[in-house]
């Protein structure tokens, strides 16, 4: 069964499992779940569309090795959101957010990307205790996290090391 498919028999509020393997699918998750890999399952997106996308408020996001998609790892256009204990690599943005607040970002291992967390537009987030590394696939415009119209945020306890043209950028925020 597919991750996807999962997701929509599932009901608000529930818990999915995911059990390790490779999954080769792109998930857009449009209700409040926890989501949790058991084993580190592998999340491929493709060069086609985000890995994971998240519209709802309020969902869970843990213990996912995602990769190889040349999109987003995760895709945030909702709030309330905890993405946390994560690997997330090969992407352009590992994770990013637009228009979104109050998510927690925590303990991901976000590395080999062209940024590793990018804000676009958003508003009180936490950004913790993440590892950020590593993120200088595209020479031109690469960094560890990238903040732009963005504010109230809260930056703290990042392991931030070797992101191309910097680790932490602010443009007007």
């Amino acid at each position: 069964e597919s991750i996807q498919a999962a997701i929509n028999g599932a009901d608000s509020n529930d818990t999915i499992s995911i059990q390790s393997g490779v999954y080769r699918e792109s998930l857009n998750i449009s209700k409040t779940i926890n989501l949790i890999g058991i084993g580190r399952p592998l999340l491929d997106g493709g060069a086609i569309n985000s890995a994971i996308i998240l519209q709802a408020d309020g969902v869970s996001v843990s213990e996912f090795d995602i990769r190889t998609t040349r999109r987003t790892g995760i895709y945030v256009r909702s709030n309330n959101n905890i993405i946390y204990n994560n690997t997330i690599s090969g992407c352009l943005d590992g994770i990013r957010l637009d228009y979104s607040r109050s998510n927690r970002i925590s303990n991901n291992d976000i590395n080999n990307n062209t940024n590793g967390i990018t804000l676009y537009a958003s508003e009180r987030n936490i950004i913790a205790n993440n590892s950020v590394r590593d993120n200088n696939i595209n020479e031109e415009s690469d960094c560890g996290i990238f903040l732009a119209y963005s504010k109230d945020n809260v930056i703290v306890n990042n392991d931030l090391s070797n992101n191309g043209d910097t680790s932490l950028s602010l443009r007007s925020a």
